[in-house]
């Protein structure tokens, strides 16, 4: 029952730097809590796979894509979507996700986050698409607020 349907990544990607702009998150001072968010999806993510949950690993790996457009916007970073087929296991996949976020290398962390995706039978679209309409439908119901610059759910 998904209310918004994305054609592309480009697409998802534009819907998602318009919240950050429409909530005024659009600025470098929010940056570094934004990277640390970041850090929090990616073990997030990492915990969905470890209790083997895809469904939860859908929307973990589309908000992983989601706070990494929102630091990108806020820093003046260009991603570029160009997936190439990637080799690895699973471990390995997250190991050099997790160096090209540390190294600010994040059209390559999508790259090899596709790559993940992949191995679980989704993609990066339909993960950031569940992303977008699990925080569209809260922004809508007026579950979230913002305290101290940082996004609160409140309901859920």
């Amino acid at each position: 029952n998904m209310k918004y349907t994305f054609n592309t990544l480009e697409e998802v990607k534009t819907a998602i730097e318009q919240w950050f702009i429409t909530l005024g998150f659009d600025n470098k001072e929010r940056a570094e809590k934004q990277y640390l968010k970041i850090i929090a999806e990616v073990g997030e993510m990492a915990d969905a796979l470890c209790k083997e949950d895809l469904e939860n690993f859908k929307s973990e790996a589309g908000d992983v894509f989601v706070t990494i457009v929102g630091y990108c916007l806020q820093t003046n970073r260009k991603l570029y979507f160009d997936f190439t087929q990637r080799d690895g296991t699973i471990e390995s996949l997250l190991k050099i996700i997790c160096y090209y976020i540390c190294n600010n290398s994040f059209t390559e962390a999508l790259d090899y986050l596709q790559e993940l995706c992949l191995r679980y039978n989704t993609n990066l679209l339909e993960c950031a698409t569940i992303a977008y309409n699990k925080i569209q439908g809260r922004l809508e119901r007026e579950e979230l607020s913002v305290k101290n610059g940082t996004v609160i759910k409140s309901g859920n």
